[in-house]
């Protein structure tokens, strides 16, 4: 069987042809209708494209002629859709924004590792959601962090990005301290072409653990981002920034 890396995130486009035969398992932690998006494959449909851009980088499949090559070639994905698309406002304008309910995000933790993940990926920060409907970035969750402490003790290695706010602001789950004040995650900063801290990156020499290239970095977009062809016969190529990226 293949190398395993649960990927938590907005779903994952598994019919791309970069993902085809590399996601191991789907699994919808947060269950949206989406009805604005046409997924080819409903479970855990991806309709923001964030989760389907980080499996691609991590597992896409290598020496076929087309899209990209995955950093980690030889392994396959687990697909825990934690976060999704939804129209939102600041008040004065509307906006589709990716929200990922801490609530999905421990449960999909505590998921992946039940289901024997050894590797879990998070290119994400965490939110709360009032019953008002008010979005917030969420604080140090007791049932988040107390969820990867549960994969760490378990053998589980967790990787998140730091956040894209360009100052030292703590983003969770990445920021996530054991009793004892050790982090749990590995928090990665992103680095752009000159191997300096990329200006968005949010930095912390307290918590985050290392740096990773983050800045024009290509991977694959679900075939619906593109549509000019039959899903699961070409790569959705695009370039995006963030230390979701280098995460």
């Amino acid at each position: 069987s293949l190398p395993a890396v649960a990927v938590l995130d907005s779903g994952s486009d598994c019919i791309a042809l970069e993902l085809n035969g590399k996601c191991l398992h789907q699994e919808d932690i947060v269950e949206t209708a989406e009805k604005f998006w046409d997924c080819s494959d409903p479970v855990a449909c991806d309709a923001l494209g964030h989760g389907t851009f980080v499996a691609s980088e991590i597992a896409a499949n290598t020496n076929n002629e087309r899209g990209i090559a995955g950093a980690a070639w030889n392994a396959g994905v687990g697909i825990f859709k934690v976060c999704y698309q939804e129209l939102v406002t600041d008040g004065l304008n509307y906006f589709f924004a990716g929200l990922c309910p801490v609530s999905a995000s421990a449960e999909g933790i505590a998921r992946a590792t039940a289901l024997g993940y050894k590797v879990i990926n998070m290119s994400y920060g965490s939110d709360f959601i009032d019953s008002a409907g008010n979005i917030f970035a969420t604080n140090p969750s007791t049932a988040e962090c107390e969820a990867v402490q549960a994969a760490r003790d378990q053998g589980v290695g967790l990787v998140a990005g730091a956040g894209n706010n360009g100052d030292q602001e703590k983003t969770y789950p990445a920021a996530c301290l054991s009793d004892i004040g050790e982090s749990t995650v590995i928090a990665v900063a992103a680095t752009d072409h000159n191997d300096d801290r990329a200006s968005f990156s949010t930095y912390g020499s307290n918590w985050v653990s290392l740096s990773a290239p983050g800045q024009d970095i290509i991977g694959i977009l679900t075939d619906a981002h593109c549509g000019t062809y039959t899903p699961g016969t070409d790569s959705c190529a695009h370039w995006q920034n963030g230390t979701s990226m280098s995460s």
